[in-house]
């Protein structure tokens, strides 16, 4: 029996890669985004940091993408935090944004 694959841009197959993805996009905002003191505890209370973060600007170009790259990781940490405090797992939002064939949400739990 041959197993079936999901086309390349269909939501299925792009949330699988989301979710693989994790790890490194949330390595990457502890290491590479973030100062050492961001309390990178998963807990609610970080969130204000991050925001924090998101909203200085100052070395992040808008538009940029070393600003995509924040952004995006930001996503999964704060997807994280989200699923950690009231359950639920990753979805994927099919409609297209700003050129992407959709993207990440949090799709809350039973």
């Amino acid at each position: 029996m041959i197993a079936e694959t999901q086309p390349e841009n269909s939501p299925p197959h792009l949330l699988e890669k989301w979710i693989d993805e994790l790890p490194y996009q949330l390595l990457l905002l502890e290491r590479v985004h973030l100062p050492e003191d961001f309390p990178f505890d998963y807990g609610p209370g970080s969130l204000e940091a991050l925001e924090a973060r998101l909203l200085e600007g100052d070395d992040y170009v808008q538009g940029s993408a070393k600003q995509a790259e924040l952004v995006e990781s930001a996503t999964a940490y704060l997807g994280e935090v989200l699923l950690g405090v009231a359950g639920g797992e990753w979805g994927w939002h099919a409609r297209p944004v700003n050129g992407l064939p959709g993207q990440p949400r949090c799709l809350s739990g039973p």
